[in-house]
């Protein structure tokens, strides 16, 4: 199989400030048409930020599609075109005060395949300076530190239930129990990401089938993209 979808005609329904949504219709494989719903999202960016203790800084906010108050690391859209390095130093010093040294970048999470063409980008930093947070206005946060490994153990308890969060802290915890995390890469720019070499060598995407992951957990190694969602990687994790 190809593994292939043609477009064939897009109309757009809503064109909102931040999300688009339109409705494809897509040749298959087979020859028949299926109508594929889309939501065009301009990506966006989150940063693992740890201090000389380990602890990792979060910010509760009221998230109104849930109704909730939402425990995450600090997050945010990406501006059309704007780097998303550059973007996730801004939203760590917006929402907590902190500037960040020795960015290291973990991967693109894509939260939604099924219908949302959203990227987030992933990155981890060591704590330098702390200073006054600057929330946008009308935005407002709370800002916590939590241990590493005590936010390990809230999202093994479902305590954390926000994706990117959940990825990071995992991916964090994982790398440092490898050593991985005194690799030392500098970046420049979000276009020029480096090779991370605990994920592997490629910018490979694709989905991990079961009957594959025995192979991933033998070798203790992952693709730097296993699958770019985080219900892939979540699973192999806990496995």
């Amino acid at each position: 199989m190809k593994l292939s979808e043609k477009t064939l005609q897009q109309e757009y329904r809503y064109r909102g400030k931040i999300v688009n949504l339109r409705v494809d219709q897509a040749l298959l494989e087979n020859g028949a048409t299926a109508l594929r719903e889309v939501v065009e999202h301009p990506g966006g960016v989150c940063v693992g930020a740890l201090t000389e203790k380990n602890e990792l800084l979060f910010v509760r906010q009221f998230r109104y599609p849930y109704g909730e108050v939402v425990t995450e690391l600090p997050a945010g859209k990406l501006e059309r075109g704007e780097d998303p390095l550059e973007a996730g130093k801004r939203e760590l010093l917006e929402e907590t005060g902190v500037i960040g040294k020795d960015y290291q970048f973990l991967g693109d999470l894509y939260p939604s395949p099924g219908y949302c063409d959203e990227i987030i980008r992933l990155y981890f930093c060591r704590v330098d300076t702390i200073g006054q947070s600057r929330p946008d206005e009308g935005e407002f946060l709370e800002a916590e530190r939590i241990p590493l490994e005590q936010a390990v153990q809230l999202v093994l308890e479902n305590k954390l239930p926000d994706a990117k969060t959940q990825i990071i802290i995992l991916k964090i915890d994982a790398l440092l129990r490898a050593g991985k995390l005194s690799y030392q890469s500098k970046i420049e720019s979000g276009k020029d990401r480096p090779v991370f070499p605990a994920f592997g060598g490629e910018n490979r995407r694709f989905t991990i089938p079961c009957f594959d992951l025995e192979i991933f957990i033998k070798q203790k190694s992952f693709p730097r993209n296993p699958g770019n969602s985080w219900k892939t990687f979540s699973l192999i994790y806990f496995i």
